[in-house]
């Protein structure tokens, strides 16, 4: 099952009922999911009252017709507790015992249907009744359709975001933020990438370096190449969002988001998950969860493609050498991408943050030496070592360079890292 949903799935739930703004349901089971799972681009919402409230009946009667339903009245059943926007509302309009399809018009067909009648389900013998009030059946569908697993295609149609919205991330407390942020500043080349994949790149004013993307022409660079936060340098630019990951120094973040009177968002930065919960939160925050869960389920897709190839193949085991020997723990995203390529870390799941022992790693004997392309590691280097010449890798020349702007980074394209360290260490999966 992939990742949760939760721009369209999550909605609160009591008792298997879904209470929703006024709308409530009885149990929702698998055929009545499969009647509303209908393309996503139908449930695009306009900005028009007319526009809206014409979808939903052509939207209504097509579910019915696509699968051979007899279209009939039937009264609803909606708690009392449930939100009552109006008391006529409990009253249907006159010949309420005739077929919708059979209204002399489709104006009296769309006022019998959004006050308490719809399509009846019986013929797939999983009928349940909604109570709905426009424009709100959109969204009833949307979490019925967000509800199923599988794949399925992304949503594309309007979504408001609703301020304020708090998220969890990595920090210690939630991050909250009250209006659509309009200038933000990312401390990470992947939450700078991530920013600018949601279409929120034209607010970006602050920026890391070396970054491989293009930035706006008025972000400022605030980290160097060394990684660290140079304060002075972002609270001038008065950002209302600070995007970091753990990397960035705890108190020198918590410095300028004070300075600042910013929000801070730590993003979670140590698994092909946490990229994907990172990219949700960030959505939300940003105000663009549409483009957050597109960007999602291309990364599932693109893993999933890579995974259906390594189906067959065992594990190799190997060595990660981000320069000097230095080695990545399983807890990191480098880690997280070599474990699920189906690769072996001969150094553990938690070697130290110095260089790998040489005697070490020869008794280990790696079958594939792995190495970050800033690591400056060649393989005439490694022959010339008197303990690295020993290594199965360096003997059979299995030293493999992947890149370190792929691999490394939490952004949107680590399905592409993904790839590539699987690629590196199963070459012949991929002809």
């Amino acid at each position: 099952m992939p990742v949760p949903h939760f721009v369209l799935a999550e909605l609160p739930t009591e008792q298997n009922r879904v209470r929703f703004l006024g709308v409530t349901s009885g149990k929702i089971d698998q055929p009545s999911v499969q009647i509303l799972d209908l393309h996503t681009q139908r449930l695009e919402l306009g900005d028009s009252r007319r526009h809206v409230r014409g979808g939903l009946l052509s939207l209504g009667l097509q579910v019915s017709h696509t699968f051979g339903i007899e279209t009939a009245a039937v009264p609803c059943h909606s708690s009392p507790d449930a939100v009552q926007p109006a008391a006529d509302m409990n009253k249907p309009p006159v010949g309420s015992n005739e077929p919708l399809n059979g209204r002399p018009n489709n104006g009296q067909r769309l006022v019998r249907f959004l006050f308490c009648e719809e399509l009846h389900a019986g013929m797939l013998n999983s009928a349940f009744a909604v109570r709905i009030y426009a424009p709100l059946v959109a969204l009833v569908a949307a979490a019925l359709l967000g509800a199923g697993c599988g794949q399925r295609a992304e949503p594309v149609g309007v979504l408001t975001q609703a301020y304020p919205v708090s998220v969890q991330g990595a920090g210690d407390r939630p991050t909250t933020i009250k209006s659509r942020p309009e200038r933000i500043v990312a401390l990470d080349p992947g939450s700078a990438e991530l920013v600018i994949a949601l279409g929120a790149g034209g607010r970006l004013v602050g920026i890391p370096s070396g970054l491989s993307v293009s930035t706006p022409a008025k972000a400022r660079e605030v980290v160097g190449p060394a990684g660290l936060l140079d304060v002075e340098a972002g609270v001038p630019l008065k950002p209302d969002l600070i995007v970091a990951t753990s990397s960035t120094d705890d108190l020198d973040l918590a410095r300028a988001g004070r300075e600042a009177g910013a929000a801070v968002y730590v993003q979670p930065a140590s698994s092909i998950q946490n990229v994907e919960e990172g990219a949700i939160d960030l959505g939300f925050l940003v105000g663009e969860p549409a483009r957050a869960r597109q960007i999602v389920g291309q990364i599932e897709r693109r893993i999933a493609a890579v995974e259906q190839r390594l189906a067959g193949v065992k594990s190799v085991s190997v060595f990660v050498d981000t320069g000097f020997f230095i080695t990545v723990p399983r807890r990191s995203l480098l880690g997280d991408l070599v474990a699920k390529a189906k690769g072996e870390s001969v150094a553990g799941p938690s070697p130290g943050p110095g260089p790998f022992p040489l005697t070490e790693l020869v008794k280990l004997n790696p079958a594939v030496y792995l190495a970050t392309s800033d690591s400056q590691v060649t393989l005439e280097q490694l022959r010339r070592g008197t303990e690295t010449a020993k290594l199965k890798a360096v003997r059979t020349k299995r030293l493999e360079i992947v890149s370190v702007a792929l691999t490394t980074r939490a952004g949107p394209r680590i399905a592409e890292g993904f790839e590539a360290v699987a690629r590196a260490l199963h070459p012949d999966a991929f002809g």
